[in-house]
């Protein structure tokens, strides 16, 4: 653009006019400069669609991966040329890439329609196959919602301990001595607000017994949470857990030739952790397999017991037992589940 300014004919303006002025026409000079201007990566995109309808496929195809690989487009442009790539690609009979591009275009924008004027009907019939399987895979992401129910079994470790006198000694094998491992279950329902989020309700129980001398030796320990299942990956199918509620512990053990029990039994409030993962099965995808890990503890109050009996001398004489205190249980589970 050239511009003539004619000096004397403005001498007699005040000198804020003619600055003023001179910087309008330069401001306007590069307002026109940049309409005019076009980047690499547009021109790129304007001569692979001059190509494509001439059938210069290869020449089309590395300008549009250049630029998109680059990032030199915008975001208009860039869905444009994923859809021109789709174009190309079946124009070439290669089928699976085209897919692929139809699929990076609907990621960018899942609204985006075909006008069946402007195109091939056998693009447009692989267009709309592509859009279906989207859709399908969305109603699998979403599958994850409403209610959903879970019952789980596998080994686990007790941690739990009497506090017995100082006479009394306790087997190694003795559930009251420590716990030890036995088998374990979980029962879960409850509801899901997102894919990323289920609530809901969890009984878990461990317990072990063992004849202790003739005489049954048990050790319990239960857990009634409130559950909160997180999937990080609303696509994804791991998850993490945290709980929270009530929880109970018992020692337990037959005393006498009358089977008589002798009981300790605390409760208190109660935590729990886990992770898991859910496989899918069947078509729907309703249901799953799901492994998983808990740790659960009960912060409960010992409860102390007095055990009275006559001793050697035939006097009555007792044993002060408490117990038991924080007991715990770690369980490694299989659980079915309903989506």
């Amino acid at each position: 653009m050239k511009i003539f300014l004619t000096v004397t004919r403005f001498q007699s303006l005040p000198s804020q006019y003619i600055y003023g002025l001179t910087a309008f026409i330069l401001l306007l000079a590069g307002t026109t400069t940049t309409l005019y201007a076009q980047s690499p990566c547009e021109e790129a995109l304007r001569l692979a669609t001059e190509e494509y309808d001439q059938g210069y496929f290869e020449r089309a195809t590395f300008r549009l991966t250049t630029c998109i690989d680059s990032q030199g487009l915008n975001e208009v442009q860039e869905k444009e040329a994923y859809l021109l790539l789709g174009k190309i690609y079946y124009a070439n009979l290669q089928i699976e890439d085209a897919k692929k591009s139809v699929r990076m275009l609907l990621s960018k924008n899942p609204a985006y329609e075909l006008n069946p004027e402007e195109h091939k009907p056998g693009f447009i019939d692989l267009y709309k196959e592509v859009m279906l399987e989207i859709v399908d895979t969305k109603q699998i992401i979403t599958s994850r919602n409403g209610f959903w129910i879970g019952f789980g079994v596998g080994p686990a470790e007790g941690n739990i301990q009497c506090g017995c006198p100082l006479g009394v000694n306790l087997p190694d094998n003795d559930p009251w001595n420590g716990g030890g491992s036995s088998g374990s279950f979980t029962l879960a329902l409850g509801g899901t607000p997102n894919p990323n989020l289920q609530l809901g309700a969890e009984l878990s129980q461990w317990q072990r017994s063992v004849d202790i001398d003739g005489e049954k030796s048990t050790s319990t320990i239960g857990m009634l949470s409130f559950i909160a299942k997180y999937y990080p990956n609303a696509t994804g199918n791991f998850f993490l857990k945290g709980g929270v509620g009530v929880g109970t512990s018992t020692l337990e053990r037959e005393v006498g030739a009358r089977d008589n029990t002798f009981k300790l039994e605390g409760s208190g409030m109660g935590m729990q952790f886990g992770l898991g993962f859910d496989i899918l099965l069947g078509k729907q995808q309703k249901t799953a397999l799901t492994p998983y890990i808990n740790l659960s503890v009960v912060y409960a109050e010992e409860d102390v017991q007095i055990l009275q009996f006559q001793n050697a001398a035939g006097q009555l004489d007792a044993l002060r037992f408490s117990g038991p205190e924080n007991p715990s249980f770690f369980q490694l589970g299989l659980a079915f589940t309903l989506l």
